[in-house]
C-alpha cells in the first residue's frame, strides 16, 4: 500500500496539470490507488486521445483508455449519459505496478508531455 501511494504521488509531481488532470484525493481519505487514470484536457478529442495512446505504445509505454460509456454498449441502448461519455473519451490509464521506478514515471510523464504537443 505504501508503494502504491508513493507511485501516485510521483506521478502527481511529474504530470503537467494544465494538460492532464489526476484524481483529487481529500486529505481525510486513506486512499489506496489501484490504477493511475488521467483526464486529458477538454481541448483533446477522443481521436487525439487515441493517437496519444498509440504513440505511447510505440515508445514502449503501455496504456489504455479508462472505460467505455454504458451508452456505447449494446446492453444499454438509448441511454443519454453525457458526463460518462465525455469522461470515457478523455481518460488514459498509465502504467501502475509494483517495481515501477521513479525514473520510469519521469520518462512516462515527459514522453506524454511531448506526444501531447503534437
Amino acid at each position: 500500500i505504501k508503494n502504491r501511494k508513493k507511485l501516485f504521488l510521483t506521478y502527481k509531481k511529474h504530470l503537467n496539470h494544465n494538460k492532464f488532470k489526476i484524481q483529487t484525493v481529500r486529505s481525510n481519505i486513506d486512499f489506496v490507488p489501484w490504477t493511475l487514470a488521467i483526464k486529458v484536457s477538454n481541448k483533446f478529442t477522443q481521436k487525439k486521445r487515441n493517437n496519444i495512446i498509440a504513440i505511447l505504445h510505440k515508445r514502449g509505454i503501455e496504456t489504455r483508455n479508462g472505460f467505455y460509456a454504458p451508452s456505447e454498449l449494446p446492453i444499454y441502448p438509448n441511454k443519454n449519459l453525457p458526463n460518462c461519455l465525455m469522461l470515457s473519451r478523455r481518460i488514459i490509464c498509465l502504467p501502475f505496478y509494483e517495481g515501477l521506478s521513479d525514473s520510469k514515471i519521469k520518462y512516462i510523464c515527459s514522453t506524454l508531455e511531448r506526444v501531447a504537443k503534437k
